[in-house]
């Protein structure tokens, strides 16, 4: 099932008391499925083949944030998403957007005392796949 990232959106009123249970209905009844979403690699990747690594909503907009530094602790926390590949496969780190094909979980990963994040993908495959004109990572790196 394709997905696009406005499909998982939803509003967080209090971020440090966030829970699972807040979670929309159409976005729970995902949990389980094979999925294939667009993205982009997190920076700070080392390795050319990647087994874990933090995916960043492609999104039609401006970024939401734009920063200096290593954690994504500002996005929306449902901009970005853990993936992990499944055994006996890695990803190729790329700037360019990438689809990742898996199956969707959820679990809250903190950062600075607050959740960061609740989306995880376990990852078949990671493709590359053509930029979209007007889309662009949420999150990019600099001034």
């Amino acid at each position: 099932m394709a997905l696009k990232w406005t499909e998982l959106t939803f509003t967080v009123e209090d971020r440090s008391r966030f829970d699972l249970a807040q979670l929309p209905v159409h976005v729970r009844a995902l949990e389980g499925k094979k999925v294939r979403v667009r993205g982009y690699f997190h920076l700070g990747i080392t390795s050319k083949e990647v087994q874990a690594f933090l995916l960043l909503g492609e999104i039609g907009t401006r970024p939401t944030v734009s920063k200096f530094g290593p954690l994504p602790d500002e996005l929306p926390i449902h901009q970005l998403a853990a993936v992990e590949m499944s055994p006996g496969h890695t990803a190729e780190f790329t700037l360019n957007p990438v689809a990742v094909s898996g199956r969707l979980t959820f679990s809250i990963v903190e950062s600075n005392g607050a959740p960061c994040l609740v989306f995880r993908i376990v990852a078949d495959a990671v493709e590359a796949v053509p930029r979209r004109s007007g889309y662009g990572p949420c999150l990019v790196n600099g001034c």
